[in-house]
């Protein structure tokens, strides 16, 4: 059986903040991953993954127009036991935003500065 290669994932990131968007893809990027997508509106989230599933999601919490929380819950909501890997980074750092994120299937919960 051949491994997969990892630099092939396709990769989703969900900031409202573009400098943080760009930061994330050239960590990425120098880290050799091909398959980066990009969204600074989370309203956009579950369009694109209906679309095509990624195979993980980098998602912030605090976001305009929809919390990180609420794109998590319309993500289960859509896809049931199937829903792409979520990896929370935010800024929040209280034990209650972590249990929540945690709660609702992310798969690790990373702070950012």
């Amino acid at each position: 059986m051949q491994a997969k290669d990892i630099s092939a994932a396709n990769i989703l990131i969900v900031d409202d903040n573009q400098a943080n968007v760009m930061l994330l893809e050239d960590l990425l990027e120098a880290a050799q991953f091909t398959n980066i997508a990009s969204l600074t509106d989370p309203r956009d989230v579950l369009p694109l993954c209906q679309e095509k599933r990624p195979d993980i999601i980098l998602l912030d919490i605090r976001m305009p127009h929809m919390s990180g929380f609420e794109v998590m819950e319309a993500l289960h909501e859509e896809f049931q036991t199937n829903c792409p890997p979520i990896m929370v980074l935010t800024a929040q750092t209280d034990l209650a935003t972590k249990t929540q994120a945690l709660a609702l299937g992310a798969i690790d919960f990373l702070n950012k500065p």
